[in-house]
């Protein structure tokens, strides 16, 4: 998976809605499903996720702004620092538009937190 002039389009939208020392928080909107395109996008853009071994790895370039604690913490988490707050899709069978809305995990943000210190 990769960004190329060849590839199927894939379009994702962002926002940064809180900056930290050396992260940022965005929200994402997606045009397209492919696969992993948020990862792909992200890290095309230089803004790989905290928790992304695979598409993430440039994202603790800078990691000596923060204490020792917190970049344990940074490059320990066990998974890739997405959430999905908003779904919204046409159900297959009934064709109806259904939603869903979902707060925040817990893990993520305990990781907000941390990196607003």
């Amino acid at each position: 998976m990769s960004v190329s002039e060849i590839g199927k389009e894939a379009i994702t939208h962002y926002k940064v809605s809180q900056y930290f020392k050396n992260h940022t928080l965005v929200e994402l909107s997606l045009e397209t499903g492919r696969t992993h395109q948020i990862r792909v996008h992200m890290d095309y853009i230089n803004h790989g996720l905290v928790g992304d071994n695979l598409y993430g790895t440039r994202y603790n370039v800078a990691l000596n702004l923060y204490s020792d604690e917190q970049k344990d913490k940074l490059l320990k988490f066990p998974r890739q620092a997405l959430h999905a707050f908003s779904l919204e899709f046409e159900h297959p069978t009934s064709k109806d538009r259904v939603s869903f809305d979902i707060p925040i995990a817990q893990d993520i943000q305990e990781l907000i937190d941390m990196l607003m210190f």
